[in-house]
């Protein structure tokens, strides 16, 4: 099997990033370490790091235009490369060393087109998986830590650039379920992950998330949560985390006015259809 990892940068913080470039590294048979960088205003630091690794690549990109975007970059090289997988990775996230020694297992199954391990969040302790072993079928999954085939990718039309940010990944779970192919996660691999700058909170018995997201993020999120659930045919669903997060920062954030005045705009501008970068 033949992959490339990519890693998606944005003004990253540089010891982070070599963590995580680290233990990307320690998967020594891929066939490319590929950063593509949103135009960092950061890249000068960003180009020295770059420098002491030999097999990493850098993408500049001469614009921020968004995570979807990007995320083709690496699809697109992983095409051109004639990669069968290709991985995908935020700045901030840390991956199990020989990762790939794990998934390797499970590449040659037709009917799988995303390969997941488990996320462990550095605030929240383990998300969505409930335990470190055994393989889940799952409805959708995080960017980051995913192995993608790269064929079912371009069958899919790669990932939708006009949602920016925020909701990408699930956008395209869903568009590869729509395909009956399946997403996987190895509960046995893991991914180190820091959502948000946020805590968990125990409300009513359970444990909550609060993200702390920035009112840009939450823009996002409002408004592609509507339209990737309007989008697969699945807006009742989506409707409801949109309204939990805005009830949540309504509660217990921080800058809270701005917040959902922003979650709103994300709202106005799903049902104007107005896509793409955030003009507020």
């Amino acid at each position: 099997m033949k992959y490339l990892i990519g890693i998606v940068t944005y003004n990253p913080e540089l010891d982070r990033l070599r963590e995580n470039l680290n233990a990307a590294c320690s998967n020594t048979d891929a066939a490319m370490i590929l950063l593509v960088d949103n135009a960092s205003s950061n890249i000068d630091e960003l180009r020295v790091l770059m420098s002491e690794y030999n097999k990493l690549q850098i993408k500049e990109l001469d614009e921020n235009k968004g995570v979807a975007y990007a995320l083709n970059v690496i699809g697109t090289e992983a095409e051109l490369m004639k990669c069968d997988w290709f991985m995908t990775l935020d700045q901030d996230s840390v991956l199990q060393p020989q990762i790939m020694n794990i998934f390797s297992e499970f590449v040659d199954r037709d009917d799988v087109a995303i390969i997941a391990p488990r996320i462990e969040d550095r605030n929240y302790g383990r998300q969505y998986a409930k335990n470190n072993y055994g393989v889940d079928l799952v409805d959708v999954c995080i960017t980051s830590g995913n192995l993608v085939r790269t064929s079912i990718w371009r069958e899919c039309g790669g990932y939708d650039d006009s949602m920016f940010i925020d909701g990408v990944d699930f956008d395209f779970c869903l568009s590869v379920k729509e395909r009956n192919k399946k997403v996987i996660r190895i509960n046995k691999a893991y991914l180190l992950q820091e959502v948000g700058q946020g805590y968990a909170r125990k409300i009513a018995g359970k444990t909550v998330a609060i993200l702390n997201h920035s009112y840009l993020r939450l823009y996002y999120i409002s408004r592609n949560y509507l339209y990737l659930g309007k989008k697969h045919g699945q807006l009742i669903r989506w409707i409801s985390p949109v309204l939990k997060r805005m009830l949540l920062v309504a509660l217990y954030e921080q800058n809270k006015i701005i917040k959902i005045r922003y979650m709103l705009l994300g709202c106005w501008d799903f049902i104007l259809g107005k896509m793409g970068k955030c003009r507020y």
